[in-house]
C-alpha cells in the first residue's frame, strides 16, 4: 500500500466511518448582514445599524445581537419589520447607537442563533463594518478652541435667564432623584430564597399547561423558574437580564460549568418558543422540566459540598490559630524569670 492510497483511507475513515472531515456549515439560505446610515460619522453622532437576516420556511431564529460589547460602541435594537419572499422569511431591524470614540469603529459581527424543523442548532456571524469617526476638531494639528462660561453662550441667542432657569430645574431633580433612590432598600437575595429551589418546577407540572395546548406559556414559566434560580444563587441579576447576558456572567461560574451550559440552552430554547414561534417536537417539550431539574439539582449539591468544605477550612483554620496561641503563651511563659524549674 503506497503513502497516497494510506491518505485516502485516512480521509474516508474521517469522512464516513468517524467524525466529519469538516465541520457543517449554516443551512442553505440563511444568511445575516449589517449596514450603517451613514459612512461619516463623528463622536456624539447617532448611528443607525440596519441588520437583514434571511430566514428560510425550515429555520427559526433568535433576534440577532452584538457579539462583543464595548465602552465605545453600542446597540438597542428599535424596530423590526418582517417579510414574505421566495428566499423566505426576511426579518429587517433597526438599531441605534451613540459614537463615543474618535478612531476607527469596528462594528460587529452580529450573531444570530437558529434551530432548525429537526433540532439541530447553531449559530451564524454577520460583516464586521469599519467605520473611520472623526475627531472634535476638523485638523488634528488644529489648536484647541478656549472653553466658554455658561454665560458667553448667550452671544448665540440663548438669554441668560433663561439658561440659570434650566440648570435651577436641572440641579432640583438631581435632588429629588437622589432623596427619591439614595435610601432604596436593597433586597438579600438570601431572605427572599425559597425552601425548596424544585418545588417551582413541580409546580408548573402540576399546572398541565402543556396537555392543555399552552406551549408558549409553558416554556414561559420554565424559564422563568430557571432565571429565579440562577438569581438566587449565581451572585447577579438574572431575572432582569437577557440570555446574552446571563451566558456572559455564568461564564465566570467555572466550577458549575457542565450545569451552566444546560441551562443556558434551555433559557434559548425557551426563547425561540417566545419570540420566534418554533414549535419543538413533542418528546423535546415534553421533557424541558426534566432538563431543567437536572442541571439545577446538581448546582444545589455542589453547593451544598462547597459549603460543608468551607466549614470544615473554618474549623480547621480556627484550630490552628488556637494551637499557635496556646504555643506563643507556653513559649512567654518560658523565657519570663522563674519560668523554668
Amino acid at each position: 500500500m503506497n503513502f497516497i492510497t494510506l491518505c485516502l483511507y485516512f480521509l474516508l475513515f474521517f469522512a464516513v466511518g468517524g467524525k466529519p472531515a469538516l465541520a457543517a456549515g449554516p443551512p442553505g439560505g440563511l444568511s445575516i448582514e449589517i449596514k450603517a446610515s451613514k459612512a461619516r460619522i463623528a463622536i456624539g453622532d447617532s448611528l443607525s445599524l440596519f441588520c437583514t437576516v434571511i430566514l428560510p420556511d425550515s429555520i427559526q431564529a433568535q433576534e440577532p445581537y452584538l457579539k462583543d460589547k464595548s465602552l465605545f460602541i453600542d446597540a438597542e435594537k428599535q424596530w423590526m419589520k418582517e417579510e414574505k419572499t421566495s428566499a423566505g422569511n426576511v426579518r429587517h431591524y433597526g438599531f441605534l447607537t451613540f459614537v463615543l470614540s474618535a478612531d476607527t469603529l469596528n462594528v460587529g459581527p452580529f450573531v444570530l442563533e437558529y434551530i432548525t424543523n429537526t433540532g439541530m442548532k447553531g449559530e451564524i456571524y454577520s460583516n464586521t463594518l469599519e467605520l473611520r469617526a472623526a475627531g472634535a476638531v476638523e485638523k488634528a494639528d488644529a489648536p484647541p478652541k478656549p472653553n466658554h462660561g455658561p454665560l458667553k453662550i448667550t452671544s448665540k441667542g440663548i438669554p441668560g435667564w433663561l439658561l440659570f432657569l434650566v440648570l435651577l430645574a436641572l440641579l432640583l431633580a438631581a435632588a429629588y432623584y437622589f432623596r427619591k433612590y439614595s435610601k432604596k432598600e436593597v433586597l438579600d437575595p438570601v431572605s427572599i430564597k425559597p425552601l425548596d429551589e424544585i418545588e417551582e418546577f413541580e409546580r408548573i407540572r402540576s399546572l398541565h399547561l402543556l396537555e392543555n395546548g399552552q406551549l408558549k406559556e409553558h416554556y414561559l414559566m420554565v424559564s422563568l423558574a430557571i432565571r429565579g434560580f440562577i438569581h438566587r444563587n449565581m451572585g447577579f441579576e438574572a431575572m432582569y437580564s437577557t440570555t446574552y447576558e446571563i451566558r456572559r456572567n455564568l461564564a465566570r461560574k467555572t466550577q458549575y460549568r457542565e450545569a451552566s451550559e444546560s441551562l443556558l440552552e434551555l433559557l434559548a430554547e425557551s426563547d425561540m418558543v417566545k419570540f420566534a414561534k418554533y414549535v419543538p417536537p413533542v418528546e423535546i417539550s415534553s421533557t424541558v422540566i426534566d432538563r431543567a431539574e437536572a442541571p439545577v439539582r446538581k448546582t444545589l449539591e455542589q453547593m451544598v459540598i462547597e459549603k460543608e468544605k468551607e466549614r470544615l477550612a473554618a474549623e480547621e483554620n480556627k484550630r490552628s490559630q488556637a494551637v499557635e496561641a496556646s504555643q506563643d503563651t507556653d513559649k512567654e511563659t518560658a523565657s519570663a524569670p522563674g519560668g523554668e524549674l
